[in-house]
């Protein structure tokens, strides 16, 4: 129990100097504070990892090749701005799509731009209980899978031409 209170107090008194600390930062600086700024020529992004089930990378590919993309080119939705296969790491693939947007399309819980693929993806496939079992196809093969909203760093000089 003594060791505990050490510990709290510790606590306490550390806490309290960073607080004086920065406050004290805060108030001296008070007259050279930033003024707000946004981000300028800003792009999103919305990465998605995939990890596939073993041995599970081509068919998944196929079904997107055969199946999604040309929904999505008869809806006339968004594709992928980039799509990678990876050779290493727990990935095996990403697919990289504009946020046009901007964070705003994540506010969505479905979009427009899902709708007319889906339906897009029904009338290709002959009824919504078929495109339903092509999502759950796809679906049974993933292993696992993550997403990321990212920005395009728009300060980065450009590349001088060689």
């Amino acid at each position: 129990m003594r060791n505990k209170c050490k510990v709290y107090a510790s606590f306490v008194v550390w806490s309290l100097a960073l607080i004086l600390w920065v406050g004290a930062g805060t108030v001296a600086g008070a007259e050279e504070a930033p003024a707000p700024k946004k981000h300028q020529n800003v792009d999103w992004y919305r990465l998605v990892h995939v990890d596939y089930k073993p041995g599970k990378t081509d068919d998944a590919l196929k079904l997107i090749r055969e199946h999604f993309a040309p929904a999505g080119a008869a809806a006339g939705t968004p594709a992928p701005v980039m799509s990678l296969v990876h050779e290493s790491g727990p990935w095996n693939a990403t697919w990289i799509w504009l946020l046009s947007g901007g964070p705003a399309d994540l506010e969505w819980d479905v979009s427009p731009n899902n709708l007319k693929w889906m339906a897009a993806l029904a009338e290709q496939e002959g009824g919504m209980e078929k495109a339903q079992q092509q999502l759950s196809q796809y679906n049974d093969l993933v292993a696992s899978s993550t997403s990321y909203i990212v920005r395009r760093w728009s300060e980065m000089p450009e590349e001088a031409d060689e």
